[in-house]
């Protein structure tokens, strides 16, 4: 079973795009757990249309109906760099960023998430975004010097099973708050990030703890 999955932009000097699906499969690898990886050529393939088909596959609609896309036939578009000028324009230090626009831009600019999606929570640190919906943990990865190289890592809820919290200390460059959130799924068993000394730790374990418990 398909247990997760990203998607990757190509960067300036990578010519590849990339996608993943974390799977959970007894008979290989000697172990529960597999990561299967595809590179895909850059200007080849729409990868955002990819991310859609793969959520409709995995998530479904609440209501357990299909939500798989019409076509993988759309034109490629910017997409990876609308999320960078998203990015850009959130900021890079460590805070919490409003649900309402987060959850507006991630249905357009670009479209990751699904019709009956929602965005509850989204925290930015550094270049990185870590959104909580509805549906599933969505990371949003920006590597590469230009940061035109975007991972989207979506993780379903249901695969999430724990998570813990962590005040910061009286040194927060040492030792900054985070959440952690230890999943089901192969490649990325232990989701954290870092949130900000003044995030409201105990707002974010009792969102976790209505949603994992």
């Amino acid at each position: 079973a398909i247990h997760g999955f990203s998607v990757r932009s190509a960067g300036s000097f990578d010519r590849d795009a990339e996608v993943q699906l974390f799977a959970k499969t007894y008979w290989m690898n000697g172990g529960p757990g597999s990561v299967f990886s595809h590179d895909l050529r850059k200007g080849k393939c729409d990868i955002i249309a990819m991310q859609s088909y793969l959520a409709a596959q995995v998530f479904g609609r609440s209501d357990g109906s299909s939500t798989v896309p019409q076509s993988l036939a759309a034109p490629p578009a910017a997409q990876a760099g609308r999320m960078a000028d998203f990015l850009a324009w959130v900021g890079n230090d460590a805070h919490e960023l409003h649900s309402e626009t987060v959850d507006a831009h991630l249905h357009s600019s670009p479209p990751l998430l699904q019709s009956d999606e929602k965005v509850q929570k989204a925290f930015k640190s550094g270049r990185d975004m870590f959104v909580l919906t509805t549906k599933r943990v969505l990371f949003v990865d920006v590597q590469g010097w230009t940061g035109k190289k975007i991972k989207y890592i979506s993780i379903p809820l249901r695969y999430c099973h724990s998570f813990e919290v962590q005040s910061a200390g009286k040194i927060s460059c040492f030792h900054s708050a985070h959440a952690k959130i230890f999943t089901g799924v192969p490649g990325h068993w232990i989701i954290s990030h870092d949130l900000r000394a003044t995030a409201d730790i105990w707002a974010v374990h009792a969102h976790l703890a209505s949603k994992l418990l």
